[in-house]
């Protein structure tokens, strides 16, 4: 398997850097080399889009609609009742 590199200096090492960009209002995370700081992607510092779908699920649930309740709850048997 080939092992990745950085398109500027050739180290092997990488790491994630939370940073602000000009013109966004949410900071990203930048994937960049460990030793020159080169930046070889860009991530979403918070996942927004994975927040937004939770909620959306918690407010379908409160909302009452029977499709969104989770599978475990859906799928949950009740085990034998303990007495004291």
């Amino acid at each position: 398997m080939a092992e990745s590199t950085c398109v500027k200096c050739g180290h092997t090492s990488f790491e994630m850097a939370e940073a602000a960009i000009s013109g966004l209002r949410f900071k990203r995370d930048f994937l960049q080399c460990g030793r020159c700081g080169g930046v070889v992607g860009v991530i979403e510092s918070d996942n927004l889009n994975a927040r937004l779908d939770a909620i959306e699920e918690r407010l379908k649930v409160l909302a009452g609609a029977p499709d969104a309740r989770s599978s475990v709850s859906r799928n949950f048997t009740p085990g034998p009742k303990h007495t004291a």
